[in-house]
């Protein structure tokens, strides 16, 4: 499933009875119509996209039917509330969307909205009536969940089964993790509920800001536009940021995903949660009761989650690795302020024992690309800046004669490009490091322009899945220079640059019409390939528990797409093909032998074969020996690793131990450094040593 950032699939409400739940429904649908500034906001949308953004953009026919498509599935991502008969009536605009926003007339998204409306009217009332029995888990039948891309149904009667079949998985869900086939009606019953007093907050902008982002959605997905509250929320929101348990959220589909967590905070100190998450259920404190947020809008969620520092909230979570059959996971995290320290590169010396002889191996830790976290100005005693504070490290690692260097980029998401530039330059002499290229064409070569080399020895890059843009830029100057070696995983792919726009600016207006993040340039190596799409390849590959087609640039569909521009001039320090050859033959030969990396490549396999499965088993018997099965795996797969460490096996009966935490890439990662130590282990020439 993709990230739909625009989605509507939001409810939660109260005990009302069925006639004054519909009655404020309805009178919701009554109210929800277009706003006065909206025909200018949308005009000026238009004339940014093609004006401004990178693409020479035409909000056409051909835009106008994606954002049709896009829209409905922000509206009804499961398409379960719309039947076909619905969509016949709105597609008279599918090819008219370019045509009205020209017009200003903004009328068809809160059609869609309000048909929408009424029909989780009359699903509520079935809801209720479903629920009022406990299901028959006997009977031997399936679901099919993903309807993403299925056709519409048909008939009410079709929709109702397809709903009591929704329900039923639910209650399934519930009734394997403890609760009692009541409980678990009461508590699916509680979140309906809850979805429809979230729908009954919807403003006029919400459908509004929805609609426009379906559209900037179809020209690349960091183009966005925010309502007049949606800009001042995210005011606030910056200048709380370090509050909280520093995790950024987003929407897919039903539920609120973690999209990154913030170096430093709670949630990334507590190591139990990550990127990709999904948050189901949230409560305060480690012993208060559970509110189900499936549905919720996120900053309802936001809302739930923030709290004051030092005290608790306890998430449930859908893991990112977990299957649909798995049972949610509980965590407790300790609210509390982002620690900006943590953010800065971290400095270590580890010794490295390869065939009985020791090495000195300095490590660099880099959570993000910062600048200036005092507040202070360069040139500042406390100035604090990527660079600096790498700087110093590197004079220590020279100090003490570290044989070699390793920089860990992995889950860095990026930050100051002006920090990944100097960077960079701390490993090289002088020269380009990246061309960013402008909407008009011309290409503008950013070079470090300081010759002298903080370190000149062996060098790895390790970066994963979540490393971008910023983490790309320097990785890839890195492999192009043939400086070092690129370990790990495909990185992320972002490589484009937006500008924010303040429209009332644009239109001199008095009402508030919002902003708009629109993307005005691209990245580039500098041997001339875009880091866009495709990211930075290492040159030693690890496989990756994140599937391409999920998560990553590569995983949007109107994602700006890779391409290459003329290289810019640079000087090779070394040809690495050759020793990259021999650590690749090294590298394989350990894995063949490592347990860690043998799980993972089992583990991988098996979430693709889970994530293939299209139907589900609705029988209570047969989901308690899928359950068992998978308890029996997750046994096997500990003791398979308890065997391998020398320690006895564990029965059935016996507790787990808790999650083994042990970093094998890190280790790895260490030993092609050694390799490249032994196979390259002349230092650079002509190059001052800056701290020695």
């Amino acid at each position: 499933m993709k990230r739909i950032v625009f989605s509507f699939l939001a409810l939660i409400g109260a005990n009302y009875s069925f006639a004054q739940e519909k009655d404020s429904l309805l009178i919701l649908a009554d109210k929800l119509a277009p706003e006065s500034q909206n025909i200018a906001a949308s005009r000026l949308v238009v004339d940014a996209l093609q004006s401004m953004h990178y693409k020479k953009v035409t909000i056409n026919d051909s835009v106008s039917t994606h954002a049709f498509d896009r829209f409905l599935k922000g509206i009804d991502f499961t398409r379960s509330y719309f039947l076909a008969s619905d969509i016949q009536k709105f597609e008279s605009m599918r090819f008219l969307i370019d045509d009205s926003l020209r017009a200003g007339k903004n009328g068809f998204p809160y059609l869609v909205y309000n048909t929408y409306l009424r029909s989780m009217a009359s699903r509520m009332a079935k809801i209720r009536l479903v629920l009022k029995d406990t299901f028959n888990f006997a009977l031997i039948e399936e679901i099919e969940p993903d309807r993403e891309n299925a056709a519409w149904f048909s008939t009410s009667k079709e929709l109702d089964d397809f709903w009591r079949k929704r329900l039923k998985h639910e209650a399934l869900s519930l009734v394997l993790s403890g609760k009692s086939g009541v409980e678990a009606n009461e508590t699916i019953l509680k979140r309906y509920e809850n979805y429809r007093k979230t729908i009954l907050k919807t403003k006029t902008e919400d459908i509004y800001q929805s609609y426009i982002n379906a559209i900037t959605s179809c020209i690349d997905p960091h183009t966005d536009y925010m309502s007049p509250r949606a800009a001042e929320d995210f005011k606030i929101n910056m200048s709380q940021s370090l509050e909280g348990i520093g995790a950024t959220l987003t929407t897919e589909g039903d539920f609120t995903k973690i999209r990154e967590l913030v170096k430093g905070g709670p949630a990334d100190r507590s190591k139990l949660l990550g990127v990709g998450d999904k948050i189901t259920a949230v409560a305060q404190g480690t012993e208060g009761d559970f509110v189900d947020v499936v549905g919720w809008r996120i900053d309802d969620v936001v809302q739930l989650i923030r709290g004051k520092k030092d005290t608790w909230v306890k998430l449930q979570i859908i893991t990112s690795t977990a299957v649909a059959s798995d049972p949610p996971k509980i965590v407790n995290i300790l609210r509390d302020k982002v620690k900006l320290e943590e953010q800065t590169a971290k400095g270590k010396i580890d010794t490295v024992i390869q065939n009985k002889k020791s090495y000195k191996v300095g490590v660099i830790t880099l959570p993000i690309f910062y600048s200036n976290f005092n507040g202070s100005r360069p040139g500042d005693q406390d100035y604090s800046s990527t660079t600096s504070d790498i700087k110093k490290i590197l004079e220590g690692f020279n100090k003490s004669k570290v044989d070699a260097v390793l920089v860990d980029l992995r889950n860095n998401t990026g930050g100051s490009l002006t920090e990944a530039i100097s960077l960079t330059g701390l490993f090289i002499t002088s020269g380009p490091t990246v061309q960013i290229r402008q909407a008009d064409g011309s290409v503008d070569v950013e070079s470090d322009k300081d010759a002298r080399i903080y370190y000149t020895g062996p060098l790895v890059v390790m970066v994963n899945r979540i490393s971008a843009s910023a983490s790309e830029i320097f990785a890839s100057a890195i492999q192009d220079y043939g400086r070092g070696v690129i370990v790990g995983e495909q990185t992320y792919g972002k490589g484009t640059v937006q500008n924010m726009l303040d429209m009332n600016r644009m239109m001199l207006t008095e009402k508030p019409i919002g902003q708009i993040k629109i993307t005005r340039a691209k990245f580039y190596r500098i041997n001339g390939e875009s880091t866009q799409h495709r990211g930075v390849v290492p040159d030693i590959i690890f496989p990756s528990l994140f599937d391409a087609r999920e998560f990553g640039e590569s995983s949007e569909p109107f994602a700006l797409e890779y391409d290459q521009i003329q290289p810019a001039k640079y000087n090779l320090y070394s040809k690495l093909e050759a020793p990259i050859q021999k650590l690749q033959k090294n590298h394989e030969e350990r894995m063949k032998k490592n347990i860690d990396y043998k799980l993972l490549v089992d583990q991988i396999e098996f979430y693709k074969a889970e994530r293939a499965k299209k139907s589900f088993t609705l029988n209570a018997e047969i989901a308690k020996i899928e359950k068992s099965e998978r308890e029996k795996r997750d046994l096997a797969r500990v003791n398979e690793k308890r065997v391998a460490s020398g320690l006895p096996i564990l029965s059935a009966e016996e507790e787990k131990p808790k999650e083994d935490k042990s970093d094998f890439v890190y280790e790895e990662g260490k030993a092609i450094l050694i390799d490249l130590l032994k196979n390259n282990s002349k230092r650079l020439e002509n190059s001052v040593i800056i701290g020695m």
